[in-house]
């Protein structure tokens, strides 16, 4: 079925390179923009863009389909890959329907950037890295809260020792705190 054939070994491989020729493409197109492109080049990376967004609206109406819809929906990373690909939709739409190119909006062309994410989605060993990167998302907070409360006790002290000394490092907490936070760092502290 189509299903077996979108999550095939090869088929996702397949998907992932497209995904990382897009992501190159858009690097090179980013790089030339600033070097001044000229208006074919910038024309090229545009149809080559199209060439891309239609390739992805293709791979997920073909997903889509062969999940039978509530299987699709039911994995929070397909869902991950139809916003992202239906907000490249959306934009190039309203870049050529409705806008007409008379506005500028660089802003939401930067979204292209993100479909290079669904990579994760690609490759089951990249969402187990994901998943444990979000996992320790609580321990590394908890870590950082520590951190504050440990800076925000010696920038008391040194507020309370070194503010008639060192006034332009501990006149206030918050001074004294991002003194602190430098000496922590390593950053600007000799």
């Amino acid at each position: 079925t189509a299903c077996a054939c979108t999550h095939a070994d090869l088929c996702q491989s397949f998907i992932g390179l497209v995904l990382l020729c897009n992501f190159a493409a858009n690097i090179l197109e980013a790089e030339r923009a600033a070097l001044g492109a000229t208006e074919s080049e910038l024309a090229a990376y545009e149809l080559l863009d199209m060439c891309f967004s239609f390739f992805y609206v293709l791979e997920l109406t073909i997903n889509i389909w062969g999940s039978w819809f509530w299987d699709f929906v039911s994995d929070w990373w397909n869902i991950f890959d139809l916003v992202v690909v239906c907000t490249s939709v959306l934009e190039l739409v309203y870049y050529y329907l409705v806008n007409s190119g008379r506005i500028n909006i660089n802003v939401l062309r930067l979204l292209r950037v993100f479909r290079v994410l669904r990579l994760f989605n690609k490759f089951p060993d990249m969402q187990r890295v994901i998943t444990a990167l979000t996992a320790s998302l609580k321990p590394v907070l908890t870590a950082f809260i520590i951190l504050i409360v440990v800076i925000s006790i010696y920038a008391i002290i040194g507020v309370n020792l070194y503010s008639k000394y060192y006034p332009e490092r501990y006149s206030s907490f918050v001074l004294g705190w991002f003194t602190m936070l430098g000496v922590a760092t390593g950053d600007s502290w000799t």
